[in-house]
């Protein structure tokens, strides 16, 4: 699939929900709906990871490699959002 189709999906359901097409109780429907849909492609991923011989021999390696990108991706996020809260937001923390 291009790109382009998901930017299509994307725009649609942006569309239907802006024109007030779903029911007033539409929105935890539509929670629901994105809870059971990304449990599935989660789901899906780890058979298709399963099924990959390259993938299972090589874990040890993409293993610590996804746990440091995983970590340092947290602690520069964590830290980016206090410099900017810090410095672009004036926002102080409360330190009790």
């Amino acid at each position: 699939m291009t790109i382009l189709v998901y930017i299509a999906v994307l725009l649609t359901g942006g569309f239907i929900s802006a024109r007030g097409f779903l029911k007033p109780g539409g929105e935890k429907q539509a929670d629901r709906l994105l809870s059971v849909s990304l449990f599935l492609l989660i789901f899906m991923m780890g058979i298709k990871i399963g099924m990959d011989e390259y993938v299972l021999n090589s874990f040890r390696t993409i293993g610590i490699q996804a746990l440091v990108l995983v970590v340092s991706s947290v602690a520069f996020s964590i830290g980016g959002v206090r410099l900017v809260a810090k410095y672009v937001l004036r926002w102080e923390e409360d330190t009790q």
